[in-house]
């Protein structure tokens, strides 16, 4: 797990930096997790979480009444990756890669 941490710190530096292979890169590795988040948030998430109340107000805001459930789930959690990227890309001077591990 610790690899997996250190790895996605490493693509979000390369993100911040605007390397575009890594911006895809992160959208594959991240996107499947949000979408789950937001699914089970909108399924039987917890109304005192302020993340659950976010996400919500999200599918109100992007839902209408054309849509079904699946893809306001789905614009949802296209809509955070994209916040995750945009963090990260005007975050650069914040973000730095770590140190080299030795295994």
């Amino acid at each position: 797990m610790n690899e997996q941490m250190d790895s996605m710190e490493i693509l979000a530096a390369r993100v911040g930096a605007g390397d575009r292979g890594a911006r895809n890169e992160f959208r594959e590795r991240i996107d499947p997790h949000l979408d789950r988040i937001v699914r089970r948030a909108l399924a039987k998430g917890d109304p005192s979480s302020s993340m659950v109340r976010k996400i919500a107000a999200a599918a109100r805001r992007l839902g209408g009444d054309a849509r079904s459930p699946g893809e306001v789930a789905a614009l949802v959690a296209a809509n955070l990756s994209q916040a995750v990227l945009n963090r990260l890309t005007h975050a650069t001077e914040q973000v730095s890669l770590p140190a080299p591990t030795i295994a």
